[in-house]
């Protein structure tokens, strides 16, 4: 799954929660994959002696799926959903709190694979604590 596939998710008009839910969900399935796991090693590891590698690869990559999903909280801000005074800091806070506990395990190897379980919780988990912090009433179902 690309960029591409992950604005598909966020364009398609469903309900806040489980629009976030799902981007969360995607993210972490390819974000933490084992191939994006090496790649992502690679192109830190070359950074320091190529750096266009390293910018290059955040310009494709976290930064474009950053302006995404920032985008997409300004909308649910404009539709009075969500209390955003930052759309990019709420990005960022949102792909963090999908990250938690995961990334850290994933890169040094403790955490081998990821069960599709374990990415469900944590794409739940990120999005009740993000509407909970964010949401204009966050008792209500978006």
């Amino acid at each position: 799954m690309l960029a591409e596939e992950l604005e598909k998710l966020l364009l398609a008009q469903g309900p806040m929660e489980e629009t976030l839910q799902s981007f969360s969900s995607a993210l972490i399935g390819l974000v933490f994959s084992n191939e994006y796991i090496r790649f992502y090693r690679i192109c830190v590891s070359e950074a320091g002696r190529f750096p266009e590698i390293g910018e290059r690869f955040f310009k494709a990559g976290p930064e474009r799926l950053r302006r995404i999903l920032a985008r997409y909280l300004e909308d649910q801000y404009q539709m009075g959903k969500m209390l955003i005074p930052d759309a990019g800091l709420a990005a960022d806070q949102f792909i963090q709190l999908s990250f938690t506990r995961i990334l850290s395990h994933r890169l040094f190897g403790v955490q081998k694979k990821l069960h599709k379980s374990d990415i469900s919780r944590r794409a739940e988990d990120a999005t009740r604590a993000f509407i909970a912090i964010y949401a204009a009433n966050p008792r209500a179902r978006y």
